[in-house]
């Protein structure tokens, strides 16, 4: 097709919202099926256990601010490692 018309096919395709993936995104972790998944990994959870208790200088007497925590896992992850607080958002 010629650069005009490609053009005109182009405008006339949807254009995506930016907020599409968002929400795409964030409802992909609302349910619990998901959080089961990542928590059944268990190569994923005991990598993430491991980094953390085997670095207990970088958590010790700590504030920890897990943003986005979904089940909490690696909140607990770093109160053990000897964190003094943990907020879990």
């Amino acid at each position: 097709p010629s650069s005009s018309s490609a053009a005109a096919a182009a405008g006339k395709r949807k254009k995506k919202n930016p907020a599409d993936n968002d929400t795409y995104y964030f409802s992909s972790y609302s349910t619990t099926h998901i959080h089961r998944a990542m928590l059944a990994d268990r190569v994923r959870t005991s990598s993430y256990e491991r980094a953390i208790m085997d670095n207990p200088a970088l958590f010790r007497d700590k504030v920890v601010l897990d943003v986005g925590c979904g089940t909490g896992v690696l909140s607990i992850f770093a109160a053990r490692a000897g964190a003094r607080k943990v907020v879990a958002v």
